[in-house]
């Protein structure tokens, strides 16, 4: 019989308390390091002074639009759309929208609790609350107006909704639907995400144990996802005069892919800014939607010219992804953030393999891996950032707490389940 206190097990209690410390840490530390009153800065974050003015023409209802009233489409809309409820209920306030964003970074720590418990049990649940709590490339986020915080958390939610899905895939239910919202969310905050679909799509139709049922629960998600991104479709076909999701694709992989990258150490495997790419040779003319498919050609004829070099372009993006070191004067940041992950890294990949290796962990591995695998591609065709690797930290702190209670059976807590116990049939359905 479990101890209680009212009607908390201590499992929840604990839950309570990482919430808290999360909360609480974000908001000092948007306090102290930057003010929770102060404007965005260019300087700080560029992506921010975007998403924030278009959140705020939104509020005014001028639309998703440049500062000059001209409609567009160079940002994903989704970070926009997630600040956009906090501008709605107290206008252009900056302190509201950061508490809004800690908030919601907060509640991924929630997220992330209630995804590994339903896969690892609820001590992997609260090992997961507590690190993602304290991880700075999670808390650090917060204190702008960038995409990591609603991406996180919608992909979060998102994966969480489907294992619950598919342990009862008798029937499509409502974590189905959910599942599939959450997604397209995150899709619209950082379109590349839309890679888990085929690659999901694939591995279930190679694999030998995936089920008809799990098949129409991963169908129906991806429709659902599909609705959700509609409405933004459809305004950009009308709008801007092409079906996307985003003008900025085009000039992200020719930013990548370039000589000026290619050429110089220092910047292999980043990116720049079209600004500094822009010559005699490289004009960005006409529409938005014009400029991008430019852009795209001049990455796609650099990509061509250089093939026989790609290789170790490729590898340097892939370290850039990887690299425990940011790129920063301040070395405060620079050794938490390095400490951090290379405090982290070993136990997510000893997560990873065992979500191979163990066939009771078959969906929980496949749902926590497609996303990885899809961040991985990315990278590949465009440049590697910790911000890519820090966007997922949730789903790699899910692995890093299967494998530390795993391998660490003391951390047993009174009234919690055996450490390595799945919640419920996940793992007895298999």
């Amino acid at each position: 019989m479990r101890r209680r206190l009212g009607l908390l097990t201590p499992y929840h209690i604990g839950l309570i308390l990482a919430f808290a410390l999360a909360l609480g840490l974000r908001v000092v530390v948007a306090s102290v390091f930057l003010g929770l009153g102060s404007a965005p800065r260019f300087s700080a974050q560029p992506d921010q002074i975007d998403y924030e003015q278009l959140a705020f023409s939104m509020s005014t209802g001028a639309g998703y639009a440049t500062p000059d009233g001209l409609p567009t489409a160079r940002r994903p809309p989704g970070t926009s759309l997630t600040l956009l409820p906090a501008y709605a209920a107290a206008g252009r306030s900056f302190t509201v929208g950061r508490l809004w964003f800690c908030l919601l970074s907060a509640l991924t720590c929630l997220a992330a609790a209630w995804l590994a418990a339903q896969c690892f049990g609820p001590a992997a649940g609260l090992v997961s609350a507590f690190w993602l709590a304290l991880y700075p490339g999670h808390f650090y986020y917060p204190m702008h107006f960038v995409s990591e915080v609603p991406y996180g958390f919608w992909l979060t939610l998102a994966c969480g909704s489907m294992v619950s899905a598919l342990r009862d895939a008798r029937h499509v239910n409502r974590f189905t639907l959910l599942a599939g919202a959450c997604l397209g969310l995150a899709v619209l905050t950082r379109p590349q995400i839309a890679l888990v679909v085929p690659i999901a799509g694939l591995l279930a139709l190679l694999s030998r144990r995936t089920t008809r049922q799990e098949l129409i629960h991963l169908a129906t998600a991806a429709v659902v996802m599909g609705a959700v991104l509609l409405p933004w479709v459809v305004r950009n076909t009308i709008v801007m005069g092409k079906p996307t999701l985003s003008t900025v694709g085009g000039v992200t992989f020719w930013g990548a892919n370039n000589e000026t990258v290619l050429n110089d150490p220092q910047l292999r495997g980043l990116w720049l800014r079209s600004s500094d790419l822009i010559d005699d040779r490289h004009p960005l003319s006409g529409t938005e939607i014009e400029k991008e498919e430019q852009a795209w050609q001049y990455g796609v004829d650099f990509v061509a010219r250089n093939a026989g070099r790609m290789p170790g372009l490729v590898a340097m993006k892939v370290w850039r992804l990887v690299s425990p070191f940011e790129a920063t004067e301040n070395r405060v940041v620079w050794w938490t953030f390095a400490v951090a992950w290379l405090f982290t890294v070993p136990w997510a990949v000893a997560g990873i393999v065992l979500a191979l290796k163990d066939d009771r962990d078959r969906i929980a591995g496949g749902v926590l891996l497609v996303p990885l695998a899809a961040t991985l591609m990315t990278t590949l065709v465009f440049y590697g950032s910790i911000r890519f690797r820090d966007s997922i930290i949730p789903l790699l702190v899910v692995l890093a707490a299967r494998a530390l209670v795993r391998v660490a059976p003391r951390l047993r807590a009174h009234g919690i389940t055996r450490l390595d116990d799945p919640i419920g049939p996940l793992a007895a359905k298999d």
